[in-house]
């Protein structure tokens, strides 16, 4: 179609013809942390410009201990001898209404988390890297139900700072944007 017009009027024709039910209703979410549990395992990519430059297996085992605190395990180098590394870490919840958890290291560190959708998301920045984890829950009531397993780091230094402008009567604000060298990823399936 060379007419815009005629695009436009064919989208909302064919918006019109779903059920206003169906265009309303929001994709049925995992319970937290009800989902999350269970002993996860499988690869651990770990990946940068080049492509993926390592692979470690790894576990994630999650365990309710009480009705606000859980074994939050991270199991780094699975059944690999010698170098199998375990941090036990346990989750709380702050404010379960409001998706607010937060990590416990067990050495003093708390990471502050929050359930938004199908993730647990931490953001924090440690010896000047800015780093994101995300537990994120893929085809929750399926046989197919997978754990997303995600880092995403880099320098907590801005390599761009634009905007802070005027343009007509708008003031525009600055915006910083940052580099994300890394990024670590795996797929996890549970184990029965």
């Amino acid at each position: 179609m060379k007419n815009p017009f005629w695009a436009v009027l064919a989208i909302l024709l064919l918006a019109a013809c779903i059920p206003a039910s169906k265009r309303t209703q929001t994709p049925s979410l995992p319970h937290f942390p009800q989902d999350w549990l269970g002993y996860w395992t499988g690869d651990l990519y770990i990946y940068t410009a080049k492509g993926a430059v390592d692979t470690v297996p790894m576990a994630l085992n999650h365990v309710a201990k009480n009705d606000s605190t859980w074994a939050w395990e991270i199991i780094y180098n699975k059944g690999v001898a010698g170098k199998e590394e375990t941090r036990a870490y346990e989750l709380h919840a702050v404010d379960a209404a409001k998706g607010h958890y937060y990590v416990d290291e067990k050495d003093g560190i708390l990471l502050d988390s929050y359930v938004r959708g199908n993730a647990l998301i931490s953001r924090f920045e440690v010896m000047g890297s800015l780093l994101e984890s995300v537990e994120r829950i893929e085809n929750a009531h399926t046989i197919e139900k997978t754990l997303i397993f995600e880092i995403f780091s880099g320098n907590s230094t801005a390599i761009r700072t634009s905007g802070d402008t005027i343009i007509g009567k708008d003031t525009i604000p600055p915006v910083k944007s940052f580099a994300i060298p890394v990024m670590q990823r795996a797929e996890l399936r549970k184990n029965s």
